[in-house]
């Protein structure tokens, strides 16, 4: 299956440098990227279970700095304190609950960046709101090249592609009953139409940096299937585009296409050059 990437008439530098952005979250137009609605960073239940597992393995240690006349008083205290104070440190730690969660959000919103794909070069929405109205083109990409596939272990969810999951506004949920899944590859339903694939990877990881913001990841050539011209393309835009794929020979496999609007009905066609 090939995925596709919408791009304005100015990435052609995509292609001339075969590097692409990764983009953090906060840039894309969906506010809600990577912030799913929760309530609280854990359940009352959960956060008051850590709280009396962290007090038993904290109060022998305690109670062995008492002398000893002292050190059993103290544990008579305790025990009667016991439940008050685990109710009372509950309501300290949840109060800080809150900027806990905020600070995580802002941490992984700047470390990660976004390639979005979709699986049609066919949306004239898309072409209209991510290819400069139908001025600019699309990047065909093979889902198979290895590029796509680097994840260091079974569990990592990062570097490699993910279909991006459409939910209803769901209610909110604890923090710690989240998935990567969740945070990472769930969006609401108004955007179900862009059938998106997605890859995250740390920002660390970028080849080349423009800015304090622009993370650029290089791309194989062989990753590169195609490239689509948008329905209102130039003619310079094909000229441009044809030069930079003959510039370079790790470029000779990829095909020009070119999308037009249907004469015969409300649809784009992808026509071979």
């Amino acid at each position: 299956m090939s995925l596709y990437k919408y791009l304005t008439l100015d990435r052609l530098d995509v292609l001339k440098h075969l590097l692409i952005r990764f983009t953090q979250p906060t840039a894309l137009n969906d506010p809600f990227e990577f912030r799913p609605l929760v309530e609280g960073f854990s359940s009352p239940k959960n956060t008051a279970r850590t709280l009396e597992e962290e007090l038993d393995r904290q109060l022998p240690e305690t109670l062995k700095q008492f002398p000893r006349p002292y050190a059993e008083v103290a544990e008579i205290m305790l025990k009667d304190r016991r439940a008050a104070m685990l109710e009372d440190a509950r309501k300290a730690v949840e109060k800080t609950h809150p900027q806990v969660i905020e600070e995580i959000f802002n941490f992984i919103g700047s470390k990660l960046g976004i390639l979005s794909l979709s699986e049609t070069a066919k949306s004239a929405s898309m072409w209209d709101r991510y290819a400069a109205a139908s001025v600019g083109f699309v990047l065909e990409f093979d889902d198979k090249h290895p590029w796509f596939c680097a994840q260091l272990s079974p569990t990592d969810d990062f570097r490699h592609l993910r279909k991006v999951s459409y939910v209803d506004r769901a209610s909110p949920r604890y923090m710690t009953e989240l998935s990567g899944h969740d945070v990472f590859y769930s969006k609401l339903k108004e955007w179900e139409h862009e059938r998106e694939w997605r890859i995250v990877r740390p920002l660390e990881e970028a080849q080349r940096r423009l800015g304090a913001e622009i993370c650029l990841f290089e791309v194989p050539a062989s990753a590169i299937l195609g490239v689509i011209k948008g329905p209102k393309a130039s003619a310079a835009f094909g000229v441009g585009l044809k030069a930079v794929l003959a510039s370079d020979a790790r470029l000779s496999h990829v095909r020009v296409y070119d999308a037009r609007i249907s004469q015969t009905k409300n649809a784009i066609e992808i026509i071979g050059d």
